[in-house]
This record gives structure tokens, sequence and C-alpha cells, in this order.
């Protein structure tokens, strides 16, 4: 009996000493994952490197930006390299991605479903992509990833950040200026984000330069405050330039002072009054459809079109007129003598009239309808006409 039991304990306590140590790692293994995710879960702020290695393998995060405008989707990548030159099988047991943005939890994904698979030698594979956030507001985020891969704990995470932007543009009356003319300006901010912001504005300074020089500069006080609710734009002002007589590109810029300072910039181009174009190879056409539907809005745009596949065309239109009719019974007339300089590339064609812009037609009466365009440029006229039917 005694015999019996001692060749029992020496068989079996190398088996028990195995189980143990098994049994050790894989409680040492269970304690690095809950510590892992005490840091995961109750530290939003813990600062983690974006790439780690484990073994042969490397786990890394890829984001197209760090700064994103408010109201943009972010976008998150998960990627798994194999740095041997052999195949690798791996396996993942668990996986969690959480994006937290002061103190609060914003997105999270979690997985306990394993992951079997093989990657080629000096291979990435994507492992989890996420896309969206467009509500997210400005402030700083951290995106952390925690997995089990192979057995193996891998924290890892990448900050970014959400900012606003209030962002000043420009509109000018006209695609160019003959020398010795002034430009008309309107000034707009657009406000870039999903937060209701004050912007207030003390001055303007407007400048006008060459490549080599400021040729002008004009300072316009306002002291005005603008109230900008989430992506919208506002009218700030509207500038006239000084004459410019010299033909060439001019950069034109308005430096914004308040309490956020911005700079917005654009190109005017002023041309020889001599290479102002005529009628040649120009023609007008429309959008207009030949079928309507009667008491159905319809809008329409006219376009001035430049035949010339070979070279641009700076037109002054004097003058505008569009016309519907039916039996010589006028139902709209639009009507402008106001000029405006176009700009035309070789081969394309410029909207010189949207409807839409003014009102939306119904046309109530069924029946053939005359559809007229006359523009007037310099000396000479051109016309476009066309039927369309209402039923």
């Amino acid at each position: 009996m005694n015999e019996e039991t001692e060749k029992e304990r020496k068989v079996k306590k190398p088996l028990a000493s195995k189980v143990g140590l098994i049994l050790g790692i894989n409680f040492a293994g269970v304690v690095a994952i809950f510590l892992f995710y005490i840091q995961f879960n109750g530290n939003p702020t813990i600062r983690v490197n974006p790439v780690t290695t484990v073994g042969d393998f490397r786990v890394y995060i890829s984001s197209s930006k760090d700064l994103y405008l408010a109201g943009e989707p972010f976008d998150f990548k998960v990627y798994l390299t194999n740095l041997s030159s052999n195949y690798k099988n791996f396996e993942i047991y668990a996986f969690d991605l959480k994006i937290t943005g002061s103190s609060t939890d914003v997105y999270l994904f979690k997985t306990s479903n394993v992951i079997r698979s093989t990657i080629d030698p000096k291979s990435t594979i994507l492992i989890y992509s996420v896309k969206g956030g467009t509500n997210f507001t400005t402030g700083n985020y951290t995106g952390k990833v925690l997995m089990n891969l192979n057995g193996k704990t891998v924290l890892i995470g990448k900050n970014f950040k959400y900012t606003s932007n209030i962002s000043p543009f420009f509109t000018f009356a006209n695609d160019f200026i003959v020398e010795g003319q002034k430009e008309n300006v309107s000034v707009y901010l657009r406000n870039i984000s999903t937060d209701t912001i004050n912007v207030k504005i003390q001055k303007i300074i407007f400048s006008i330069s060459n490549q080599r020089q400021i040729l002008s500069t004009n300072d316009l006080t306002l002291n005005s405050t603008l109230t900008m609710p989430p992506d919208s734009k506002s009218f700030v002002c509207n500038y006239q330039t000084k004459t410019i007589q010299n033909p060439g590109d001019y950069i034109f810029a308005a430096k914004i002072i308040g309490n956020q300072d911005m700079v917005a910039t654009s190109v005017i181009s002023v041309i020889n009054k001599d290479g102002i174009s005529g009628i040649s190879g120009l023609k007008i056409t429309s959008d207009l459809p030949s079928d309507v539907k009667s008491k159905v809005p319809v809008s329409f745009s006219v376009f001035l079109v430049n035949d010339d596949a070979l070279q641009k065309k700076y037109v002054i239109l004097d003058s505008l007129t569009v016309i519907i009719k039916k039996d010589d019974v006028e139902f709209y007339r639009f009507s402008s003598a106001v000029p405006h300089n176009f700009r035309i590339n070789a081969g394309e064609k410029k909207i010189i009239f949207d409807s839409k812009a003014l009102q939306e037609l119904t046309f109530s009466e069924i029946g053939t309808y005359d559809f007229e365009v006359m523009v007037k440029i310099g000396n000479n006229s051109i016309s476009y006409n066309k039927k369309f039917q209402s039923s």
C-alpha cells in the first residue's frame, strides 16, 4: 500500500506541477487583461501608442487625419501586419473599440467572437473599420482598441481632434474687370461646425497686391457681432475695390480682426480692353424641358456657351431678357440692363440666368408656350428660341 502510494506520488507530482504552471500562466493573463480593462474603462486620458508589436505581428491604428472640422465624419481602421517571412496563424479572442471625448464615451464596439485566420508573409490585413461621427462637437478625442491576440493583451490608441472653423469667403460681381474699373465684392463667413458661434468683428483690412508688393489697402470699421448657427453662412459687408489700371492677376485679401482673426484671399483678373471678346463662337442654350407638367413648379437655367475649343472668352454681357409667352400673351418676363463680365473657358458654358434664384414657375394652362432669350454683347445680339408643351 505504501509502495503504491509512493509510486502514485512520483507519477502525479510532475503532472500536478505542469497543470499548476498552465493555470498560473492563464491566471496571470486574466489579471493582465483585467488590469488593462481597468485602464481601458476607468481612465479615458491614458496615453497609448497607435502601434505595437506582438511576436511576429504588428497591430496599428490608422486614420486619414488627426484634425477634423466639426461636422466631418471621422474614419478609423485597425490593421494587422505579419512581420515574418512565413505564413502565420493568428487568433483574436476578444476585440473592444472605444472612442472617448471629454470623459464621455461617444462610440463603443465590443465582440467576444473568436477570429482565427492565416496571414501571408510580409503582408497586412484590415481587422476593423469604422466611419461616422458627423455630430461630434469640438474637442479632443481618443480612440482605443483592446484585444487579445494569440493569448496576449494588446492596447493601442490614437488621439484626434474636432475643431470649429469660421471660414471667410468672397463673392464677386464679375468674373473679371477691365483695366480702369472697380470691382464689387461681398464678404461672408461660413460656420463649419456643429456649434453656435458668436463672431465679433472690429474691422476688416482690405488689400490688393501683385507678386511683388501691396498696391493698396483700406480699413473698414464694423464693430459688429454675428451669431452663427451650426453649418450656416452670414453676410458681413459689401466692398468696392479701388481702380486697377494695369492688366494682370491681382491678389485681393481681407484680414478680419476680432475675437477670431481670419484672412481670406482670392484672385481678381484685370483684362486689357483689346482682350474683350465679341459674339464670335458664342451661343445660348437652356435646360428648360420640352414637356412640363401643368400646375407643377418648374425651374430652368440659361447658359452662354463658348464653342471655341481652343480659346477662352472674356465677355461683357450688357443686357439679358427672358420671355415666356402663350398665344402672343406674355406669361413671364425677366429683364436686366446691368452689365456683367463673364469668363468662359474654351469649349465650356457659363450660367447667366437661374429662374430658381428668383422664383419657380407653374404653367397652369395646357398648351404650347414660346420661350425666348435675348442678350446684348457690345453692339451685337444673340437670341435663343424654343417651344415647349404644358400638359
